[in-house]
C-alpha cells in the first residue's frame, strides 16, 4: 500500500453497527484528533462498556509544554471525536474525568444513532504537510470562522412581558383549541402597534448587544441575538415591532407555528438558550446542546444597573460545576460535604451546564478592546460554600484559564442581598429557595437538571 492509499485508508468513514469491534473504530476516529504539535499523547484501554482516554506521558513536550496543558487538550479533542463517532454508532458516551488514571473514562449506553455535522467533518480535518500556498482566506471563510459558536437565543416571552396575550390564550386553549388560535390571532393582531413591557431576559440582551460597538471594522458582531417563538409570522408582528421601538439590533429570528424551537437551536449556534417553557427547558438540559435557563417573571423592583457594563452572576454547583459535589451535600451532609471537597481541592470540578458559556464569555472579555480589569463584562459567582469547600472553586476556574471578576463565599447566608448589590442584568442558579427572593431585584433564570439527575428526583419529593 502506498502513501496516497495508506492516507485514504486513514481519513475516512466507516460503517459503525453494533459489532464487537465497533469500539476499535471509534478508537480509530478518535485517533484523527488534532494534537499539539501532532504529538497524538494518548493511550486507548478498551473495556465493556467502557473506553478509557489516558495520557501517554512519553510523549510530552516539557520544552513548550511544561505543565502538560496542551497534552491534555489534545486528549480532549480525541475525546470529543470518541463521543461524535459513538453516537454515530448508536451509542451515548457519558465523559468523566478520573483523577486516579489522570484522564478520561467514557461509559456508553445504547441510543438512537445520530450521525452529526460534526462527524461528518472528522475525516476533513487534516493537514495536506504541503508547500504553504500564500492564498488567504476569502471574506466568506473568514465570516464562518468568526461566527462559529457565538450566539444566543431569546424566546419571544423571555424578551418582552407576554403574559397577557399567554392568558389569553391558555383560558380559551382548555375549552377549545381551535378557537384558541383564532381568538389568539386576532388578539395580537388588534395590538400590533401596542408597546410590550421588557420582559426577563431583556435587559441582558440589550446590554449583550452593547457589545458590538466594539467590534472592529466591518467583522462579524462579537455578540448576535436570535428571536425564537412558537408565534406563527403572522402573530410575531408585534414582537417585530418592539424589537424596532426599543433599538434592539437582532436581525435573526424564528417563528414555529406552534412547533418547539429546541430543534433549531444547532441551526443557529445558540449558546445560552432562554425561556419561559418548562418542557423546551427540560428538552436543552437533556440533550446538552447549550446553557438554558427557565427565567422567572420580571423584577418588580430591579435595581438599577450600571450603563456600559454586561453584568452576570451564576451560582457554582450544578450550574458552573457538575452536580457531584451537590449530590455528596444531600447524601452525606455539609461535614461530609467538606471533608470531600478539601480532599479533593487539587482536583477540578467537572464541567456543569454553564461551564461552556463561561470560557465563552471570558474568551469574549479577551476580544474587547479593554484589560480583563476593566471589561465591560462583569462576572460574579455567588455560592453557598465556604471554607474548606473554596479552594477547589479557585482552582478549577485556575485549570479552565477563565477570569472572574468577583466571588462569594457565603456559606448559607442569603444570597438575594449580594445579588441586590451586585445589580446583575441575570442571576442564574439551580434552586428556587435561592431564585425566588433574588428574582424580586434582579431579573433570574432557573438552571434545571438533567432527567437522570438524583437532584431531579429529590426536587420532585
Amino acid at each position: 500500500m502506498n502513501y496516497t492509499e495508506m492516507v485514504s485508508e486513514t481519513w475516512r468513514h466507516s460503517k459503525l453497527g453494533s459489532s464487537p469491534h465497533v469500539y476499535r473504530e471509534l478508537v480509530r476516529y478518535a485517533t484523527l484528533a488534532a494534537s499539539s504539535h501532532n504529538t497524538q499523547p494518548w493511550i486507548f484501554k478498551l473495556e465493556p462498556n467502557q473506553i478509557q482516554v489516558l495520557p501517554d506521558l512519553s510523549r510530552r513536550c516539557p520544552a513548550v509544554d511544561p505543565d502538560d496543558h496542551h497534552l491534555y487538550a489534545s486528549l480532549g479533542c480525541a475525546t470529543e471525536n470518541l463521543l461524535l463517532a459513538a453516537q454515530a454508532a448508536g451509542l451515548k458516551g457519558h465523559c468523566r474525568f478520573d483523577a486516579s488514571k489522570s484522564g478520561l473514562v467514557v461509559d456508553f449506553e445504547e441510543a438512537e444513532a445520530e450521525r452529526s455535522a460534526l462527524f461528518e467533518a472528522i475525516p476533513l480535518r487534516q493537514c495536506s504537510r504541503s508547500e504553504y500556498d500564500g492564498v488567504p482566506l476569502t471574506p466568506e471563510e473568514l465570516e464562518l470562522l468568526q461566527r462559529a459558536g457565538e450566539g444566543e437565543g431569546v424566546t419571544a416571552t423571555a424578551l418582552f412581558d407576554l403574559s397577557e396575550a399567554d392568558a389569553v390564550f391558555r383560558r380559551k386553549f382548555e375549552s377549545n383549541r381551535e378557537e384558541a388560535i383564532e381568538e389568539y390571532r386576532d388578539y395580537m393582531a388588534a395590538r400590533e402597534s401596542e408597546s410590550l413591557k421588557p420582559g426577563t431576559g431583556f435587559y441582558l440582551v440589550k446590554a449583550l448587544l452593547s457589545l458590538n460597538q466594539f467590534q472592529s471594522g466591518d467583522k462579524t458582531p462579537l455578540v448576535e441575538v436570535v428571536v425564537m417563538s412558537r408565534n406563527s409570522p403572522e402573530t410575531g408582528v408585534r414582537v417585530f415591532h418592539n424589537i424596532r421601538e426599543y433599538g434592539l439590533n437582532i436581525t435573526r429570528s424564528a417563528f414555529t407555528g406552534g412547533e418547539s424551537v429546541v430543534d433549531y437551536l444547532d441551526a443557529y449556534d445558540v449558546d445560552l438558550f432562554l425561556t419561559t417553557n418548562t418542557k423546551d427547558a427540560q428538552r436543552v438540559i437533556d440533550s446538552d446542546s447549550c446553557a438554558v435557563a427557565l427565567v422567572k417573571e420580571p423584577p418588580a423592583n430591579m435595581e438599577a444597573i450600571p450603563d456600559g457594563q454586561v453584568r452576570i452572576a451564576f451560582d457554582g454547583d450544578a450550574v458552573l460545576f457538575s452536580d457531584e459535589s451537590e449530590i455528596v451535600y444531600k447524601a452525606e451532609g455539609l461535614k461530609g460535604f467538606h471533608s470531600a471537597e478539601d480532599r479533593e481541592q487539587d482536583n477540578p470540578l467537572n464541567d456543569g451546564p454553564y461551564a461552556t458559556l463561561l470560557r465563552k464569555l471570558s474568551r469574549l472579555q479577551d476580544r474587547l478592546p479593554h484589560k480583563v480589569d476593566f471589561s465591560p463584562v462583569r462576572v460574579a459567582i455567588i455560592t453557598a460554600r465556604n471554607s474548606p469547600a473554596e479552594m477547589r472553586v479557585i482552582k478549577t476556574l485556575r485549570h479552565w484559564g477563565v477570569y472572574v471578576d468577583e466571588i462569594f463565599f457565603l456559606g448559607g447566608l442569603d444570597k438575594s442581598k449580594i445579588i441586590k448589590a451586585f445589580k446583575a442584568h441575570i442571576f442564574f442558579d439551580d434552586q428556587d429557595v435561592h431564585l425566588e427572593p433574588a428574582a424580586r431585584y434582579t431579573p433570574a433564570g432557573k438552571v434545571p437538571y438533567r432527567s437522570g439527575s438524583p437532584l431531579k428526583d429529590s426536587e420532585k419529593q
